[in-house]
């Protein structure tokens, strides 16, 4: 049988041939490793936001709790602007609870002005520049929560848990 001979010749020519297309574009990636230039504040980077305790009844109204101020303060910084990206179980850019505890709610993150975050993007905040040349500034990202219904609210713990990673461009 002359069959395998003209498969195996198959083979070789087509392990052996070349694309014929040409490049369409090209990729670069710049950028630069350093030494992180700020730290959270604080020994162990946790900052816990106390929620408080809130009634299902206020979700039947206005479908938000109260607003709950917290700040993030990075210290010694060098020049340059400070992104952070929040990360956690989300909806619709809120933060979802831990399992376990209350059902049909979750929490949102806002800035100064009230603006609900998009989690899991870069979010550059009105005081998240540092300028000059020197480093060791401080800098401090005014945000709030409240809990958010997301539907029928029921009552138990409602914890939620999220990263942030503060990036510099």
């Amino acid at each position: 049988m002359k069959l395998k001979p003209l498969c195996l010749a198959i083979a070789v020519m087509g392990l052996s041939s070349s694309y014929a297309l040409a490049a369409d574009g090209t990729l670069k990636f710049e950028g630069t490793i350093e030494n992180s230039s700020c730290q959270v504040s604080g020994a162990d980077k946790t900052i816990t936001v106390k929620m408080g305790n809130v009634s299902t009844g206020v979700f039947a109204a206005g479908k938000e709790g109260p607003s709950v101020p917290f700040d993030i303060t990075l210290t010694n910084c060098n020049a340059g602007t400070y992104y952070l990206v929040l990360e956690g179980l989300n909806t619709d850019n809120t933060l979802l609870l831990d399992t376990g505890g209350a059902k049909g709610v979750g929490i949102d993150i806002k800035d100064s002005g009230g603006k609900k975050l998009k989690l899991t993007n870069e979010l550059v905040l009105e005081n998240g520049v540092v300028e000059g040349e020197g480093g060791g500034q401080d800098i401090t990202f005014n945000l709030s929560a409240n809990y958010h219904a997301l539907g029928t609210v029921e009552a138990g713990k409602a914890n939620a848990t999220a990263t942030f990673t503060v990036v510099r461009k």
